[in-house]
């Protein structure tokens, strides 16, 4: 998988397009979950693009205000079980590194997702609630 960093203002026309696509494609018809995508959010991401070939593959975005956030990691359904979602985390982790001077990274993690990121090495740190009517935990990872 190709792996690429950009900030929306980089992304191409197609990039962009591709990004909501495989967006809508998992949260929203997929995962069953109507809710305002995209958001106001993208125009401040770093936005990670995981391709196989001319395929958008994986996604990601990165965003940064009173710590470090890494949200919206997706694989494409035709993509699962090869080990993209933990290349693209770990792409996303080693861009914070390089990037960031946070001491830590926060996710809102889809809690039947909530071993995969401990395996990378993320620790729940609130008790489970509910986003968009899906149970998450929000998770640290501490750099």
């Amino acid at each position: 998988m190709k792996l690429i960093s950009k900030t929306f203002d980089q992304l191409s026309n197609d990039e962009l397009l591709a990004m909501y696509k495989l967006r809508s494609d998992v949260f929203v018809v997929e995962q069953i979950c109507v809710y305002p995508d995209p958001d106001l959010t993208d125009k401040e991401a770093t936005h990670i693009l995981g391709f196989e070939g001319e395929e958008l593959a994986a996604y990601a975005r990165i965003y940064l205000n009173n710590t470090a956030h890494i949200g919206r990691v997706i694989v494409s359904e035709n993509h699962r079980n090869k080990g993209l979602a933990k290349n693209i985390m770990r792409f996303a982790i080693d861009w914070l590194v390089q990037h960031s001077k946070h001491q830590k990274i926060e996710i809102s993690a889809q809690v039947y997702l909530t071993n995969f990121y401990k395996k990378i090495g993320f620790e729940p740190i609130e008790k489970m609630y509910l986003e968009d009517g899906i149970p998450h935990l929000k998770m640290v990872y501490q750099l």
